[in-house]
């Protein structure tokens, strides 16, 4: 469990990290077309979903440290993959968050 705590603990840091910097990028006339997405709030929204999920996984697995117990066990697993797919959509939100605008500047050109 303290493999699984370890790991959690970075990517929520990793995903408070990115998270942070999206919210705080100064208002640009590039930054206004990112933000007019629809996408663009999803991305936030699933960030902090992903977040949620793995502040519960960590905290879940610190417990399951000092105490046994199978439905322990199957609360991490299922917080695990959880935690896991949110990451992996909020990478993929990312990606077609940019590739809208790359679509949308090559329409322009």
């Amino acid at each position: 469990m303290a493999t699984v705590a370890g790991a959690s603990g970075s990517l929520l840091g990793f995903v408070i990290a990115t998270l942070a910097i999206l919210i705080a990028l100064p208002d640009t006339a590039s930054m206004r077309s990112l933000r007019r997405y629809r996408g663009w709030r999803v991305l936030q929204l699933s960030l902090l979903a992903a977040a949620l999920n793995l502040l519960a996984l960590l905290t879940f697995a610190l417990y399951a440290q000092v105490s046994d117990g199978d439905i322990q066990t199957a609360v991490i697993i299922g917080y695990a993959i959880g935690s896991l797919v949110s990451v992996g959509l909020c990478g993929a939100l990312f990606g077609l968050v940019l590739a809208n605008i790359v679509r949308d500047a090559a329409r322009s050109d």
